[in-house]
């Protein structure tokens, strides 16, 4: 299934870290994010309502409250009338809430979560330009009382200088992904921003050039996608930009032929400094006129830097870098690349079904291995509908990208040995009750797949996969599924079917327990009917509690079995055995204190039944092995069964 652009650019954005920008620049970011909800409607239109179908949530209800007022330098009836919104984000998920300000520009939300942990992002659109700001109740509060500011925005680029740019290098099979950050100071109080109408020209707040060759340019990068424009080679920001400090990044992508090749940027006019960042496991770049900086680690990865201070040492002619990237041999051969381990964790609840794969890899030969987006290394076809969720670092490093016709395609380089990656993503389901099905497939043999499903009450099928026993993994059980041998593009079809919680399903649970349970009540006691009639007067003096202590065994052996498998916990566990061997060990020593009172010698037919209880000692209740004379666990004397021979006793 090919994806849409606006699915490859959220896709993309998944992939690379997050961005964090300066605190300056973060209430306009928190009000795009706001804004892209409500303030999309035509003039008049009323508030989105959180109900709406396709809607996001409303906000987490509480006792909290926030209010406040937009102020315009020139008054009030600048403001009447605009559009406010706040978003939530919490560990329940997302919510979101209109409101409008009224002629005084005032607005509040009620009923609102004041958790700590809760964070409110509040926007404001006037004149096209977002506002706003990141909230959070303190310890304590109830109510937040908030300005907004807003003013009319100016067009004129004379106020912004660019003080670094930095470009980030990172290997992606033959080519080169490369992430420009530019670091702006706006000085003046007004907002700068060129509305649409007026983007004819060249006047942009903004301007660089691509290098040659430079494809897959995105400008979703957490800046403000719909400010960029892309003109042949030039890139141009249009704003907004506030006061302060704000950076703009925007990513592409170059590719490479085996030996030498130049990369060249050009910087915006004016920019005092740049620097370069590249991989310092990866093949040496040079850069004419740069001198070797200090090695940092970004996301987890180190890298080498280049720097240049170009107040000092200003580029010639068009302001263009000159970059020197020598890329080593290398080949395209998928058939070197092999999955040794695939593990897919699975979790499915009542919204959706998360994926995390981690698989291990492995190079033969002793070249590296490169791919191309038209012919990557290897693909993992994803389920259509399939959100991404992570991409973890070394799955970065190797070049790992959203492909073409969708699902994860590994671009490399490689190196030749064992390799790892790691990502996620999450799948929506259609309600609680429905049957779940995932299929799996891989474009490389694959020696061993795990499947482990996190067991929340579902029924997993499937053919090719045989069981392996449950375990515990933190606070979670795990059912656990294997096949080896899987064949490229073999799809292994997996159904979870959730086991019904309903009402009616609970009773006809009870009818069926109380069922077996009196026939189970029967069994047990009518051998012991039979015996009393045998034994007239017996049964007035010794108490029938061998009946009670082999369904106490019993408990105890499956109360073992649960523990084996995972489904109880240590503590549980501990607790309820103990409570058990308890019961046990008080049974039997009624039973014998009642035998020699009475003066009863237990009968043929009971001597092999007490020999069966006597599996646990009577001091600890620890289970015990047929002809032992002393408990292992706490070494106390066994009582051995009557008529037991001086040698046998000798032998325990």
């Amino acid at each position: 299934m090919r994806p849409t652009p606006l699915a490859r650019a959220r896709a993309l954005a998944a992939l690379f870290p997050c961005v964090v920008f300066p605190c300056v620049v973060f209430p306009c970011v928190v009000a795009l994010c706001c804004l892209a909800f409500l303030l999309t409607a035509p003039a008049g239109a009323q508030p989105v309502h959180p109900g709406a179908p396709g809607s996001v949530p409303d906000l987490p209800a509480g006792a909290g409250r926030i209010h406040g007022r937009v102020v315009h330098p020139e008054g009030p009836s600048r403001v009447a009338g605009i559009q406010i919104a706040l978003y939530a984000l919490s560990q329940t998920g997302p919510g979101l809430r209109g409101a409008t300000a009224d002629a005084e520009g005032a607005f509040r939300f009620d009923g609102i979560s004041s958790d700590p942990q809760v964070v409110y992002l509040l926007g404001a659109s006037y004149r096209d330009v977002p506002f706003g700001q990141r909230l959070v109740f303190g310890e304590g509060e109830s109510e937040l009382e908030v300005l907004v500011e807003v003013s009319d925005p100016t067009s004129d680029p004379a106020g912004v200088s660019v003080r670094e740019s930095t470009l980030r290098l990172d290997w992606l099979g033959a080519s080169l992904a490369v992430e420009e950050t530019h670091d702006l100071v706006i000085a003046g109080s007004a907002v700068v921003f060129v509305p649409d109408e007026e983007r004819v020209g060249d006047d942009a707040l903004f301007r660089v050039g691509l290098p040659a060759g430079a494809s897959e340019v995105d400008f979703n990068t957490g800046s403000f996608g719909e400010g960029f424009e892309q003109r042949g080679d030039d890139v141009l920001y249009w704003g907004p930009l506030y006061k302060g400090d704000q950076q703009i990044r925007f990513r592409y992508v170059v590719p490479l032929a085996e030996g030498r090749s130049v990369l060249n940027p050009r910087l915006a006019r004016g920019t005092q400094r740049v620097t370069v960042f590249v991989p310092s496991e990866a093949p040496a770049v040079e850069g004419k006129g740069m001198s070797a900086g200090e090695e940092v680690e970004l996301d987890g990865r180190r890298y080498s830097s280049l720097q240049r201070d170009l107040a000092a040492r200003p580029l010639a002619g068009d302001g263009r870098l000159e970059l020197v990237v020598a890329l080593p041999e290398s080949r395209n051969d998928p058939s070197a690349l092999g999955i040794t381990r695939a593990d897919m964790w699975l979790e499915l609840d009542d919204a959706s079904l998360e994926v995390s794969a981690d698989l291990q890899l492995e190079v033969e030969g002793p070249h590296r291995l490169a791919g191309t987006p038209e012919a990557p290394l290897l693909h993992l076809e994803l389920p259509p509908g399939a959100e991404f969720s992570g991409l973890s670092p070394e799955a970065q490093r190797l070049g790992a990208a959203i492909g073409k016709q969708g699902g994860l395609d590994l671009l490399g380089p490689i190196a030749p040995g064992e390799a790892h990656i790691a990502f996620g993503y999450r799948l929506p389901v259609e309600h609680a009750a429905a049957v779940t099905e995932l299929d799996l497939s891989f474009s490389a043999p694959v020696d061993q797949l795990n499947v482990l499903i996190a067991d929340t009450g579902i029924v997993v099928e499937n053919d090719r996969l045989h069981r392996r026993r449950p375990f515990r993994q933190g606070t979670r059980i795990y059912l656990h599924r294997e096949a080896f041998q899987v064949e490229p593009g073999e799809v292994i079809e997996l159904s979870m079917v959730p086991i019904a919680r309903g009402e009616g399903s609970r009773r006809v649970s009870i009818v069926a327990t109380l069922a077996l349970a009196t026939g189970c009540l029967w069994f047990i006691f009518a051998p012991l009917g039979v015996g009393r009639a045998r034994r007239e007067g017996e049964s007035e003096s010794v108490p029938s509690t061998l009946s009670e202590r082999e369904v106490v065994y019993d408990h105890i052996r499956d109360l073992d079995d649960d523990h084996e498998t995972g489904k109880i916990d240590n503590d549980a566990y501990e607790r309820m055995r103990g409570e058990l061997r308890a019961r046990a060990i008080e049974l039997l020593r009624e039973e014998r204190e009642a035998r020699e009172s009475a003066g009863v010698e237990p009968a043929e037919g009971d001597r092999s039944a007490e020999a069966a209880a006597d599996r646990f000692c009577p001091a600890c209740g620890a289970a015990l092995t047929e002809g032992w004379r002393f408990c292992a666990e706490c070494g106390g004397e066994l009582p051995q069964p009557t008529g037991q021979s001086p040698a046998t006793q000798s032998a325990g």
